[in-house]
């Protein structure tokens, strides 16, 4: 068996995913067979990433990432982005599988794969996570967008409109904050720096993907994955300076039901967050 690229004394425990994978699928209801259905879909190289226990979290995590370089400071850092949940694994793909179809989930599985991508493409369902089994969701939607481009989801609630969602991990803003605290970069305090806020990098390559539309015909949104808290005037006039008529609404997330919802008027928060299962928190953001 493979060791994780991490050292020793931050893991109580490894073994292979296999084993680590179906016992977190029982936890979760899923009968062994179809979570071994479900492992044997995984790309071969997934299937031979060594998994291990966290002694810092409690959490099973797998040896699957590349590690982030041409950071401040030319530091290359090597962390959690590198050794994902199993548990969010075992979620992603069986949800994959109950919402994606052939040929797409075929494409989806082989992106799976990439280890430098493999975080961003596990984020896509993350926002589907919390949706409502009897919500139709519609994987990689073309047609909708510029060109030919294609945006995440379209969900066609009962209750509402359709929403179009287009979904970003923003994983290297929060590991180059961290590399500026390492490289010694410091408030007046002493104190670690305040994030650094940019819309072209939260907002990046989101906004031109939508057409203009009036959200009386269907809803534009983007669910953002960051770990980097954001300063809340910044953010909002970020998210303000954007057209107003591509996107409608915004999700801050990190995976976890608490999130800081962005929203135009006429967005009702309460159908947004009914819908997607989740929580509107101040938890994301700090004023500086």
């Amino acid at each position: 068996m493979l060791n994780p690229r991490v050292p020793s004394q931050f893991y109580s425990e490894v073994m292979d995913l296999e084993t680590v994978f179906i016992r977190l699928a029982l936890d979760i209801d899923i009968l062994e067979d179809d979570a071994r259905g479900l492992f044997r879909l995984l790309p071969k190289p997934l299937q031979e990433a060594p998994a291990f226990h966290d002694r810092l979290t409690g959490f099973w995590r797998y040896d699957f990432g590349t590690p982030i370089d041409r950071l401040p400071g030319d530091y290359v850092v090597i962390g959690t982005h590198m050794f994902p949940l199993v548990d969010r694994l075992v979620r992603v793909l069986n949800m994959a599988c109950r919402r994606v179809s052939e040929p797409k989930l075929g494409r989806y599985l082989h992106r799976l794969s990439d280890a430098m991508k493999h975080q961003d493409v596990l984020a896509e369902f993350s926002p589907i996570l919390g949706v409502n089994a009897s919500v139709d969701c519609e994987f990689e939607v073309s047609g909708y967008g510029v060109g030919n481009r294609t945006i995440d989801w379209l969900i066609r609630p009962v209750e509402i409109f359709p929403v179009l969602l287009d979904v970003k991990c923003r994983t290297r803003d929060f590991i180059e904050g961290l590399a500026q605290i390492t490289c010694g970069c410091r408030g007046p305090g002493g104190e670690g720096p305040a994030p650094i806020h940019d819309a072209a990098v939260l907002f990046q390559d989101t906004e031109e993907k939508f057409i203009q539309r009036n959200s009386n015909e269907m809803w534009q949104g983007a669910w953002i994955i960051t770990q980097l808290k954001q300063e809340r005037s910044e953010l909002h006039a970020a998210f303000n300076s954007l057209d107003p008529m591509k996107l409608h609404f915004a999700v801050i997330a990190n995976w976890k039901q608490d999130v800081y919802l962005l929203i135009r008027d006429g967005i009702q928060p309460e159908a947004v967050t009914s819908l997607f299962g989740i929580t509107h928190s101040n938890n994301f953001v700090f004023d500086r």
